[in-house]
């Protein structure tokens, strides 16, 4: 088998690349918010989150544009998921003590 070799400086390198970019995305956050407020006399929310009971998603405005992203398809499939997961193993609970 051959041995690899992590490098830390590609490492720490990508890191800092990653928190570079998510400081510059910040930065053009603000800069619309405060253009928003300032320019437009628009104090409407950039940044909106739903959670309800038939509802989760987040909305975002940049640029003058709403960008909504769902959560509620992911929600539904998670939640089917441990339902499934818990009703199996409260299955396997009851018939392991039945047999002993």
């Amino acid at each position: 088998m051959k041995n690899v070799k992590i490098s830390w400086d590609i490492v720490i390198i990508s890191a800092l690349i990653t928190i570079l970019i998510i400081i510059l995305f910040t930065g053009f956050l603000i800069a619309e918010k405060n253009t928003q407020k300032i320019g437009f006399s628009n104090s409407s929310p950039f940044f909106y989150f739903v959670n309800s009971r038939k509802e989760k998603f987040m909305q975002l405005k940049y640029m003058g544009k709403l960008y909504k992203f769902d959560f509620y398809p992911i929600y539904n499939l998670t939640d089917k998921i441990s339902k499934y997961v818990y009703d199996y193993l409260e299955n396997l609970k009851n018939n392991l003590f039945l047999h002993f």
